[in-house]
């Protein structure tokens, strides 16, 4: 039988709980910094200086930087309240970064579950400084702003039009941003500078986030602020600066966790997973779907901190595609959905991005076709269905199936015939339906690992799909 810690009301008393034990926590800051513990652990995260650092200063206001004395007393407090109440816990850390962070929960007992069902958890929000909750309208309202900025601002940096690029920037000053997207756009303001040839600019906003005492040495922004910096002053004066850099600039400190790119794809799989398993759930939890928005974010910062356009394209997407899952429970909106969808063609009109892959197509006509009266009295589809996602049109699905001349993905190609053949059905005469639906049968009776894997019933289809055929020409 599994132990459990309650980590509920007892946590905003100084108080922890543990098999009719109860032991106090003496220092202030200590219920906070274990609460963020036990949250990064159910992730198998870590919780950073900074992130503790943004929770004081969301939770109380102030704006104090903790000093190495005050971490250590914290730490030692929740190592010496595990060890009186003999639970099998502790908390880990890189060789000599005991006061600086990352830390991590170790648990030491497989017997060990937490018992959190009365408590919402506390996520460690990457992009969106919002401490209530996900769901709300504001948190997805400021998240697609961000995204554009980003979005529009790297656009711009590809056409080498850095000044432009950094004056994009600039105007998310008005949202409620986390320390760590504060730093990464500091970071991209840097960088569009310097391509610029303003190397003092670009070295005074680098200078500014390692000078921030949020941004440890071992954080991942101010690892590389101390990097980028080197990597300008070499850019400024490549023969004056070498031979200092080759004897002042040493490797970033190891990350405690995975590289970044294997987190990006992680969280993207956890947001799969979840959506699974609310939709295979008797009464679905929405509690799942705070968490798959967690992840989302969470992948959606790791792509743009790596600069990879083409997965947060894929992130928005998956997004997309959660709302809509979410909106028979009443969790999404028909207006959220489209502005998912009307990033998505931003990045593939403005960056190139989705070059060999339909999905936002496929799953935008999915949508379209099981909600097509509420979207057209929907006001944000007015604009949004005048481009060139209308699954209304022909060359909406003429458009896809040429981008897959380039893929070999046979299930896009499957699922794109058969939304073309609803297409059909609609709005061609009898004789243009017939080629339309018949490669969509073909396809179908031909792909037996698509008909094993899918989410819906071959033969069924397929029954259903000559019955447009036979209605066709009756």
């Amino acid at each position: 039988m599994s132990t459990h810690i309650n980590n509920t009301l007892s946590f905003q008393l100084g108080m922890l709980t543990y098999q009719n034990k109860q032991a106090q926590l003496h220092t202030i800051r200590a219920p906070l910094l274990l609460r963020l513990l036990l949250s990064a652990s159910k992730i198998g995260g870590s919780v950073s200086l900074e992130q503790w650092q943004a929770a004081i200063h969301r939770e109380t206001t102030n704006d104090t930087i903790l000093e190495r004395s005050q971490i250590l007393r914290v730490i030692q407090d929740i190592e010496q309240t595990f060890k009186k109440l003999e639970i099998p816990i502790t908390i880990e850390y890189a060789p000599r970064h005991r006061s600086s962070g990352p830390w991590t929960l170790k648990f030491t007992s497989n017997t060990i579950t937490l018992d959190t069902h009365r408590e919402q958890p506390l996520f460690l929000q990457r992009i969106i400084f919002n401490p209530s909750d996900s769901t709300d309208p504001q948190w997805f309202k400021q998240l697609s702003n961000i995204i554009l900025i980003l979005l529009n601002s790297d656009a711009l940096y590809m056409q080498n039009l850095p000044y432009e690029a950094a004056e994009i920037l600039i105007s998310a000053d008005k949202l409620s941003l986390t320390p760590d997207m504060q730093g990464l756009l500091l970071l991209r303001h840097a960088k569009a500078l310097k391509a610029a040839g303003d190397f003092f600019a670009a070295k005074e906003i680098t200078e500014s986030i390692i000078q921030n005492k949020l941004f440890t040495p071992a954080s991942a922004i101010g690892s590389y602020a101390r990097f980028y910096l080197a990597r300008i002053d070499y850019d400024s004066a490549p023969r004056l600066h070498y031979a200092a850099l080759l004897e002042s600039c040493p490797p970033p400190p190891a990350y405690p966790h995975a590289n970044y790119t294997t987190l990006m794809h992680w969280h993207n799989l956890q947001a799969l997973l979840l959506r699974r398993k609310i939709e295979n759930q008797t009464h679905p939890d929405i509690e799942n779907f705070r968490q798959a928005l967690y992840h989302i974010e969470e992948a959606l910062y790791l792509a743009f901190w790596s600069s990879n356009l083409n997965e947060a394209q894929n992130y928005i997407i998956n997004l997309a595609f959660l709302f809509q899952r979410m909106l028979k429970y009443g969790w999404s909106n028909i207006e959220n959905i489209l502005t998912c969808y009307q990033i998505s063609l931003a990045f593939s009109d403005k960056c190139g991005c989705g070059e060999r892959s339909i999905l936002d197509r496929i799953f935008f006509a999915q949508f379209y076709w099981e909600n097509e009266a509420e979207i057209l009295s929907c006001t944000v589809s007015r604009t949004f269905l005048s481009d060139e996602l209308n699954p209304t049109k022909e060359e909406f699905y003429t458009n896809a199936l040429n981008i897959l001349r380039n893929n070999d993905d046979y299930r896009q190609k499957i699922d794109i015939y058969l939304l073309y053949a609803k297409y059909a059905q609609k709005y061609l005469k009898h004789k243009q339906k017939y080629p339309i639906i018949q490669t969509a049968i073909q396809l179908l009776e031909t792909d037996e690992l698509y008909s094993e894997n899918s989410d819906f019933d071959h033969k069924e289809e397929i029954k259903k799909l000559k019955a447009m055929l036979s209605k066709a020409f009756c």
